[in-house]
């Protein structure tokens, strides 16, 4: 329904286009288009495109075709069709602003084929008519699968409905009829006890979408977290219908506008609005940068300890997710800078271990991060920017070698202390040097010598950045810690997402205790 809804959309936009809506007969988890949406809404058969058609469109040249995936689920699609022969559409769709440039079309497209009611159906129906009723549905089914359980377990709890229905009868009356609609109503019956209710328990297999009708038929509607309800909702033309959902529709990623602005959202047990967190969630801040201080991977360190702190793993899932995301978009061509580039990423991804937000093997981890810059501080590939990059990979070795349960033997570790070794040499070169903030690498110096690799190395360039004649021993720790202070104390957040902006903001105002504070990581 979604997938149609869009095409209408797309038709309005571009007239001069055909649109066709297609499923691949052997795609997973394909569903009966075909019967349901042709007899059940007497969509023209016309609007499916053949396998004749696919197969054209197949062998044609590739630069004729375009394909447009989906780039964030339930969030407003952004598509052009200008350019290209032919472009495939490849998504979910799952919002309505896929369509709120044709909304009374979807409406009409999306009327019930009334012959085929069956009997009890009908009768309910014209009783619905005259009432104000309150359509409530639960889904189970599939989502007891266990491989659906961590997805959608506790989302519509027996909580959530209660509350929901004290919500609709405090605003519309405490005496309104409430239907239940379920694919498990034998458990509806068993464990919400809800009175003054009647659960529609006939409508079974091809069926089962006049439940989605009746539903469109109440006044207000309370919804699951699925799309089978949420078009029962929608259909329903009521204009003071009051709708609740939840909050959140899956427990392992965002959904910023899978629901109508208007629609009331019940928030998860124990929920602390926090106005960062809320705009993430709704795709009110935009993230276009990968890297740690200014884009997603800052974004993933607050995440982290915000799930921590509020013991709410759902965050801890969407910082995997952006995690996945950003290790799907980093390439050779990424930059390597520690601001926004790879060596940042890995960073992060370091700290994230050492503090026991991920686990596994972090050599395995982080094996094409270290081969690449295995790569780059070769001899044969001395041309890098060193004045961008130099702090940036110094840091990132610091990171690397101050982590737990380092194996002095492991051939891993023997390379990174060579690396960082080349790194130091170069703070060696006077002209490079010049080119580098002082108070930086004072401050980068004074943090490796806590490791004690290297020490008489990184006392002489402490000495040399710090005028040796003047301070030797402790009273050089003295001043480089005083440096070192200031710097972290002197760092000014902006407005960017990252750890530089928002991100970091956030963390300063909770102040959240770990092994390796997140300060560091500037």
């Amino acid at each position: 329904m979604f997938d149609y809804a869009l095409l209408l959309s797309m038709r309005s936009k571009y007239p001069e286009h055909e649109g066709f809506l297609y499923r691949d007969k052997d795609a997973p988890g394909k569903t009966g288009y075909f019967y349901e949406l042709e007899n059940i809404f007497n969509i023209p058969a016309s609007d499916f495109a053949s396998e004749e058609l696919m197969t054209h469109i197949k062998s044609l040249p590739p630069s004729l075709i375009q394909y447009v995936w989906e780039k964030d689920f339930a969030c407003r699609p952004s598509i052009s069709l200008d350019g290209f022969l032919v472009t495939i559409c490849i998504g979910y769709w799952q919002t309505e602003t896929s369509f709120d440039n044709v909304k009374p079309k979807v409406r009409k497209a999306f009327s019930f084929n009334s012959n085929l009611l069956n009997g009890p159906t009908r009768q309910l129906a014209e009783k619905l008519k005259l009432q104000k009723a309150i359509a409530l549905h639960v889904r189970r089914g599939d989502y007891l699968d266990s491989s659906h359980a961590d997805m959608f377990i506790n989302i519509c709890t027996v909580d959530y409905y209660r509350e929901a229905l004290i919500m609709i009868r405090n605003h519309a009356g405490n005496n309104l009829p409430l239907y239940c609609f379920s694919d498990d109503p034998d458990w509806v019956k068993s464990n919400l006890h809800l009175e003054n209710c009647v659960v529609v328990d006939w409508n079974h297999g091809d069926d089962s979408w006049q439940d989605m009708y009746l539903m469109s038929l109440c006044r207000h509607n309370i919804i699951a977290n699925s799309t089978f309800s949420w078009w029962g909702a929608w259909l329903n033309g009521s204009r003071d219908k009051i709708v609740i959902a939840p909050y959140r529709c899956f427990n392992t990623m965002l959904t910023p506008e899978i629901h109508p602005d208007e629609w009331i959202s019940i928030y998860p047990k124990g929920y602390v609005k926090n106005d960062f967190v809320w705009s993430l969630e709704k795709n009110k801040i935009s993230i276009e940068q990968d890297g740690l201080f200014y884009g997603k991977m800052g974004v993933v360190v607050f995440l982290f300890h915000y799930a921590f702190i509020r013991q709410d793993g759902f965050y801890e899932n969407i910082a995997i997710n952006l995690i996945s995301e950003i290790f799907s978009q980093v390439n050779l061509q990424t930059s390597i800078d520690y601001a926004n580039g790879l060596s940042g990423i890995g960073n992060a991804i370091e700290y994230l271990y050492q503090n026991d937000f991920i686990s596994g093997d972090i050599n395995e981890i982080l094996c094409d991060f270290d081969l690449l810059f295995d790569d780059i501080l070769a001899q044969e590939h001395n041309g890098v920017d060193w004045e961008s990059n130099l702090l940036g990979l110094v840091r990132y070795y610091r990171f690397r070698l101050s982590g737990k349960y380092i194996d002095p033997k492991n051939e891993r570790t023997k390379k990174n202390k060579l690396n960082l070794f080349y790194l130091l040499n170069l703070l060696k070169n006077k002209r490079l040097a010049s080119l580098l903030n002082n108070e930086d690498i004072i401050s980068e110096l004074y943090e490796l010598s806590f490791l004690k690799l290297y020490p008489l190395q990184v006392n002489k360039l402490l000495g040399y950045y710090l005028f040796f004649s003047e301070y030797a021993g402790d009273a050089l720790m003295q001043k480089a810690a005083k440096i070192n202070q200031e710097r972290y104390s002197a760092i000014k957040l902006g407005e960017t997402p990252g750890l530089m902006g928002m991100a970091g903001k956030e963390l300063m105002r909770l102040s959240p205790e770990s092994k390796v504070s997140w300060i560091k990581l500037l």
